[in-house]
């Protein structure tokens, strides 16, 4: 989870020769989060402090593992590279046993949620949000995401038949825990490099 949320397989390292076959990172301005990945791969996978690196570097911190561990990732995770592009599932072995499935959630509201407060409405709600690329299926019809307030219909329908698997599994989580969830769609963005997004939103209420 912690990969899939704030971590990577890279598809290259820069130019240096030694991770140019792509490196598994995590990456977070947390050093609670950080400790907290790197001492359950440890407990994972015994004392393996030489295979994981600590790097910081300004505002940047991250781990740096090890082909081993890397490999080891690949073949749970089955991706390298942007998953809101590559629109990955979560492993199967998450749904084997539900203390799997709250680990899941659990480092998943760590890496990306946030609590919102409504004053208003004397509540509060964990929120996370994941995003897939559509540019494949809007690059015709739109140019300008940012022009959008509320998506016209015809958009909205396109993207209705366009499924983030990573958040349908979560979803699918969520019902077999017994928690309820509101799930909202916030929209399309375009990102630097012009890609076209769509971001969803899980409440927890």
């Amino acid at each position: 989870s912690a990969i899939t949320n704030d971590g990577c397989i890279t598809k290259n390292w820069g130019n240096n020769q030694r991770y140019s076959y792509g490196s598994l990172m995590y990456d977070n301005h947390d050093i609670n989060l950080i400790n907290s990945v790197r001492y359950d791969i440890q407990k994972i996978l015994g004392n393996c402090e030489k295979s994981i690196r600590y790097i910081d570097r300004k505002n940047r911190k991250y781990l740096l593992f090890s082909s081993v561990i890397r490999d080891i990732a690949y073949i749970i995770l089955r991706f390298k590279g942007k998953k809101s592009e590559l629109n990955i599932s979560v492993p199967k072995i998450i749904f084997k046993n539900k203390n799997n499935m709250v680990g899941w959630i659990e480092q998943t509201i760590a890496d990306e949620g946030d609590v919102r407060y409504y004053p208003k409405m004397h509540r509060r709600s964990i929120v996370w949000r994941r995003s897939l690329d559509v540019s494949d299926i809007l690059k015709d019809r739109v140019h300008n995401p940012s022009a959008f307030g509320r998506l016209p219909k015809d958009i909205q329908e396109i993207l209705k038949d366009k499924k983030c698997k990573i958040i349908e599994d979560e979803i699918k989580m969520l019902k077999i825990l017994g928690i309820t969830y509101k799930m909202y769609n916030t929209g399309i963005y375009l990102t630097k490099d012009n890609k076209i997004k769509t971001r969803w939103e899980i409440h927890l209420e």
